[in-house]
C-alpha cells in the first residue's frame, strides 16, 4: 500500500471504498428542485466562531442558490460573496431564506465549469451543533482547548451524538475525553468516542457516548457551573 492509505485521509477513503463495494448506494429520496437562497459557511474554524457568537459572529458567509435538496442534503450553486477554502471533504453550514438554524454539512462533490460557475453537493450531518472545546492532557484551561462541534443526536434517524475534530487531532481516539461548552453556564462533559463516521484530509467525525461509570454517575453527568 502506499505512504497515503496511513494517513487520516487514506483510511477514510478505503472505509469508504468497502462500504461502496459491499453495498452499493442507492437514492432513498427523490430530489425536489429548488431556486431559492442560501447562506454558506464553510471550515470548523468559521463553524466555530459562527455558532458560538451568534448575534456577533465575524465568521465569514456566502450566498448561494439551492438547486434541488432532499432530506439528506443539497445541490448548491455560488451566487456571491467570497466561499472561502472549500474543497471536498470539508464541513460546512447552511441556511436557507426561510430557517434561522444552520444546518452542519459536509461537501460531497464540487463542479466547476469555468471560474464563475462554482456548485456543491451536501450532505446534512445534522440539523444543529454545539461548539466546544476538548481539553487535552496537561491543559488547565479551556482557551487551550481545541475547538470542536457536538453534532446532537437526530431520534427520527438514531445514530447518536458526534464529534467533529481537525484531522489528525486526537492522538489516542480510545481514551475518555472532556469537553468544555461555554454557553450561558460552562458545562463539563466527559465521553468516549465508539466509531469512525467520517475521516478525511480536513475532519474527523466520531460518534460519541457519555463515559457514565454505575458505581458514580454523578462524576460523568453533565456539570452546570456559573463562571467566576
Amino acid at each position: 500500500m502506499p505512504d497515503f492509505a496511513g494517513t487520516p485521509a487514506g483510511r477514510g477513503v478505503l472505509r469508504r471504498l468497502i462500504a461502496y463495494w459491499s453495498d452499493p448506494g442507492k437514492r432513498r429520496f427523490p430530489r425536489r428542485h429548488q431556486n431559492h437562497r442560501a447562506l454558506l459557511c464553510a471550515g470548523l474554524d468559521n463553524l466555530w466562531c459562527l455558532l458560538q457568537n451568534r448575534e456577533n459572529a465575524e465568521s465569514e458567509t456566502s450566498s448561494w442558490m439551492i438547486t434541488n435538496e432532499s432530506p439528506e442534503g443539497y445541490a448548491v450553486m455560488h451566487v456571491s460573496g467570497k466561499p472561502g477554502r472549500l474543497s471536498v471533504g470539508e464541513v460546512t453550514a447552511i441556511r436557507t431564506e426561510t430557517e434561522t438554524d444552520w444546518k452542519i454539512c459536509i461537501v460531497r462533490w464540487a463542479l466547476s465549469e469555468n471560474q464563475v460557475h462554482f456548485e456543491l453537493g451536501l450532505q446534512i450531518l445534522a440539523t444543529n451543533a454545539v461548539p466546544a472545546f476538548l481539553a487535552r492532557s496537561g491543559e488547565s484551561n479551556a482557551a487551550s482547548g481545541l475547538s470542536v462541534l457536538i453534532l446532537p443526536k437526530i431520534p427520527a434517524i438514531g445514530g447518536s451524538e458526534m464529534m467533529v475534530v481537525p484531522s489528525g487531532a486526537l492522538e489516542n481516539r480510545d481514551s475518555n475525553h472532556v469537553l468544555v461548552i461555554e454557553q450561558d453556564n460552562i458545562t463539563i462533559r466527559e465521553v468516549r468516542s465508539t466509531h469512525v463516521n467520517e475521516q478525511n484530509s480536513q475532519i474527523e467525525v466520531f460518534s460519541i457516548t457519555p463515559d457514565a461509570s454505575p458505581d458514580d454517575e454523578s462524576l460523568y453527568s453533565p456539570q452546570s457551573l456559573k463562571p467566576e
